[in-house]
């Protein structure tokens, strides 16, 4: 047969508390019952003291990989900053090689002193074109193609 104390550790707050309060005070029913509600209250706190011990872990290892993704974060912008200025320099390369390359000169004045006419009716007696040279409607000279 179940001791006292054991019976108790299977009933619930309830019942203990009800069949404490019909005991009479110092009876060894009553430190048994006592020693149940002690024994009770351990066994909580040992779990809420386990449950906060998890939960601290839980927030150190968000911590880390917080960190981690931050450092992956930055690095991925650096490689992006060192991408978009390499792209930056190409660009700016090519564009001036464009610009050396093609040399637009403005083309001479008309014969007849209109602002606009076409290439033949221009005064060409002091300019030198470079043959394969393009004259374009936009009134400028572009020279032939330079090889490279």
């Amino acid at each position: 047969m179940q001791n006292l104390r054991q019976h108790l550790g299977t009933q619930s707050d309830d019942y203990v508390a009800d069949w404490v309060s019909n005991i009479s005070p110092g009876s060894n029913n009553e430190m048994t019952a006592r020693a149940e509600f002690l024994r009770r209250q351990t066994t909580l706190q040992r779990e809420a003291t386990q449950a906060a011990k998890e939960a601290a872990q839980a927030a150190k290892d968000t911590a880390i990989y917080t960190k981690k993704n931050a450092r992956y974060m930055l690095w991925s912008v650096v490689v992006l900053a060192i991408a978009s200025a390499i792209s930056a320099g190409v660009a700016i390369h090519a564009d001036n090689r464009t610009n050396n390359e093609i040399k637009r000169m403005t083309v001479p004045p008309c014969k007849d002193g209109s602002q606009t006419c076409k290439p033949w009716e221009r005064d060409w007696g002091t300019t030198q074109l470079q043959p394969g040279s393009t004259v374009t409607d936009q009134e400028t000279i572009v020279p032939p193609p330079t090889k490279p």
